[in-house]
């Protein structure tokens, strides 16, 4: 049994929060491996105190610069990075751990001065992402120091996809270990057995410039049977009105309901009764997007740059261009049925095999 510290900017087991349950997920595995795993996450608020969840032992550092108690905060501002590793120190300082697993930068300054091993996960850089909202740029250049320090310096490097480890690594010319998210289904109410609903297509995400949209608008004239449905948490709204106004102007606003948040409850029915799900973002870090809807029986088509490819392992459901993007949707959607039931099963079986919480769980413990 090891002592191990995670450090992480969320900590959130839901459906919507990816690196919230990335972090829940890894914890939760090297926990009922029987190791001692202590969490120490953000939140906006001012003290700080822990909550016992099951095995895991969870520390929530505040650091807020203008915290607002009728607001819960669930992302670490870029501007509170220092202060928050200010609180973190001392409380990393009171075990001693045989291990600090950092799931993103951000816990670096205070991790590296604890003198123990630090295994960094790296979802995504800052360094190497155009698509993240634009920064100040005296901070964008002290998150690009604090990056590259981290990346150079952790004792390993650990990333969840082949695709983005090959530009980590030729980056900081280091090697850089792949281990994938694992799937841990976020609820664990019974769903209704139903039929698929013919044709119908859904997408569960953010909508905002990076998940690109727009790409599954402009094939949706060439589907003209097809239905969309959108679930989206949250949404940049000038994106979404350029959405809409294509959506029209393409005559397909009939074919496209969008919906606001759902619970994960809602959102495995969704999965579930739809035909196909779609992917059609520039990047996905985490995984998900594609174990949650190959976990209930329903195929994902997903973009090449997303790197969701790795999770499916069929090329016939990964798009490069709009031509194919069509063509792909169209066939997936004409499968026979006994040809639908053994993809949907071998899906399955898939998830259960490389990426139950057992399995990557002991890949993370081989290297601890």
């Amino acid at each position: 049994m090891k002592k191990i510290a995670i450090i992480s900017p969320s900590y959130i087991p839901n459906i919507w929060n990816s690196h919230g349950r990335s972090t829940f997920n890894i914890a939760y595995g090297l926990a009922s491996q029987g190791h001692d795993v202590n969490v120490f996450t953000y939140t906006n608020k001012l003290e700080t105190y822990k909550d016992i969840d099951g095995q895991v032992t969870v520390f929530y550092v505040g650091g807020a610069t203008q915290p607002d108690s009728n607001r819960k905060v669930t992302a670490l501002p870029f501007e509170d990075i220092p202060m928050w590793n200010e609180r973190l120190l001392p409380l990393l300082l009171v075990y001693d751990y045989d291990c600090i697993i950092l799931n993103g930068w951000y816990g670096w300054q205070a991790a590296k001065q604890c003198g123990t091993k630090i295994i960094s996960i790296i979802p995504f850089l800052y360094s190497l992402s155009g698509w993240l909202k634009p920064l100040d740029y005296v901070l964008e250049e002290q998150i690009k120091f604090i990056e590259k320090e981290c990346i150079l310096e952790s004792h390993l490097l650990v990333a969840h996809t082949k695709k983005f480890g090959e530009k980590l690594a030729a980056y900081c010319n280091r090697d850089v270990l792949i281990i994938p998210n694992c799937h841990l289904d976020m609820s664990t109410s019974t769903l209704r057995e139903r039929p698929k609903i013919k044709n119908q297509l859904c997408f569960v995400g953010k909508i905002n410039s990076e998940k690109c949209l727009e790409r599954i608008i402009r094939v949706l004239p060439e589907l003209p049977e097809v239905q969309l449905v959108v679930s989206s948490l949250e949404k940049n709204q000038g994106y979404f009105s350029k959405l809409a106004y294509l959506a029209k102007q393409l005559d397909v606003d009939h074919n496209i309901r969008f919906s606001t948040w759902l619970s994960t409850k809602d959102v495995r029915e969704l999965y579930k009764e739809s035909s196909l799900a779609i992917v059609t973002s520039q990047f996905e870090p985490y995984g998900y997007n594609a174990l949650d809807p190959m976990s209930l029986g329903t195929p994902v088509v997903v973009s090449e740059w997303s790197g969701l490819g790795e999770y499916i392992n069929d090329e016939n459901f990964v798009f490069s261009q709009l031509k194919t993007f069509q063509q792909k949707i169209s066939a997936a959607l004409a499968m026979p049925k006994d040809e639908m039931l053994a993809l949907t099963k071998a899906n399955k079986d898939r998830v259960q095999e490389m990426y139950s919480s057992e399995y990557v769980t002991s890949l993370l413990e081989a290297v601890l």
